[in-house]
């Protein structure tokens, strides 16, 4: 069985690997035959890294391949949708910033596809996918109709239901499950601890992990300039270094956010209690390991909430969309989080010494629902082989 899978599947981002590799797992053991065709921006690091285990033929899709070849990107695109029996929407595609813009956007790719899927009697779903956000009238229109055509909606969190239900989507079912990044794999504990001490991190000493992203001024709408927000994060961690008697440890899931974090790394006054890890060294396994040994986390990219969380590390989202509200939400922490607008020193520190006190009671709590998560995210493979059987 050939399955054709949409989804932002690339090396630079520690978070779609600890997505793509439970997902890839789940679906070739329930579809043990599948053949997997696979657009991606890094076709080389799927088959380095995947290709001996599954059968996956990648498609690139290089800034270069949808502009300069893009007659042959869309043949290609094109014969892989025809030669398949099942395609894939998954992740967080479904959105429509900068829409306009392919290096930034995809969703009129994805349509067209899928209007040609659809075409073709092809079987087509959304999978472990979030929806949004939505903030333009062709947005919320593409949406609208795709989702009223698909055959099966299968989600990974609850605010895309409150999407769908804004957008008055109503025929196909929808399944809430959770995401996939639940199941990653992380290394050993030794392993994470040799990495941490490689790197210079004193393990006698208690540890704060943080993670911020470079979505100032783009996604994150908001008053404060990218100049502000060094400014809050870098006192911030002076103040906690202080008032905690911790280290920080700043880590990166994206490589885009490593000239960002390097600013804010570089005004911190307490230089010897600060240390940086980044997905450009270690890959998203690594990553979690080193999160499992941390006391506390602060992050804002989804994913690096979703994998300390993963590893029972007590956490805080800094909300600067919706879906990490959502998430934090599922974890049934939802004063665990740091509002965007209401980001300053005093917010950001008080949060900090709240769960401090609270992280042992936190990791209590996190334990069950942890797992309760990991077997929903595995539930999808499951919900979709229900579906074709019932399908004949």
């Amino acid at each position: 069985m050939d399955i054709f899978i949409m989804g932002t599947f690339r090396e630079k981002n520690a978070g779609d690997d600890a997505i793509f590799s439970p997902m890839i797992a789940d679906l070739k053991e329930a579809i043990p035959d599948a053949k997997f065709i696979i657009p991606t921006r890094c076709p080389h690091f799927l088959l380095d890294r995947y290709g001996d285990k599954y059968d996956i033929e990648p498609i690139s899709v290089t800034l270069k391949d949808v502009t300069i070849k893009l007659p042959l990107f869309i043949f290609k695109g094109l014969k892989s949708v025809c030669k398949s029996d099942i395609v894939l929407i998954t992740q967080s595609m479904l959105y429509d910033y900068k829409l306009f813009n392919p290096k930034h956007n995809s969703l009129f790719g994805i349509f067209g596809l899928f209007l040609y899927a659809k075409l073709l009697g092809k079987t087509v779903g959304f999978y472990n996918a979030t929806i949004g956000p939505l903030n333009t009238w062709t947005g919320r229109t593409i949406l609208r109709f795709m989702s009223n055509r698909t055959d099966f909606i299968i989600l990974r969190d609850n605010w895309s239901v409150e999407v769908l239900k804004q957008l008055n989507v109503t025929k196909p079912p929808i399944y809430i499950t959770a995401d996939e990044a639940f199941n990653a794999v992380p290394v050993s504990k030794k392993e994470a601890i040799q990495i941490m001490t490689s790197e210079g991190i004193n393990l006698e000493r208690k540890l704060v992990g943080i993670n911020l992203n470079f979505y100032i001024g783009t996604w994150v709408k908001s008053d404060i300039d990218e100049e502000t927000f060094i400014e809050i994060i870098s006192e911030s961690v002076d103040r906690i270094i202080e008032e905690l008697d911790v280290d920080v440890v700043f880590v990166i899931t994206d490589h885009f956010d490593i000239d960002l974090t390097n600013k804010i790394k570089n005004k911190v006054k307490h230089q010897g209690n600060i240390t940086m890890i980044d997905n450009k060294k270690y890959d998203h396994p690594e990553l979690m390991g080193i999160l499992g040994q941390l006391d506390m986390f602060i992050g804002m990219r989804l994913h690096s909430v979703v994998m300390a969380a993963t590893m029972n590390t007590p956490i805080i989202g800094i909300i600067y969309v919706d879906k990490v509200r959502s998430f934090i939400k599922m974890l049934e922490q939802e004063d665990k989080v740091i509002e965007f607008k209401d980001l300053n020193v005093e917010n950001f520190v008080s949060k900090a010494n709240e769960l401090w006190l609270q992280k042992e009671k936190v990791k209590k709590e996190l334990e069950p629902v942890i797992e309760e998560l990991q077997q929903k995210a595995h539930s999808s493979a499951n919900i979709l082989i229900k579906y074709l059987e019932e399908r004949g």
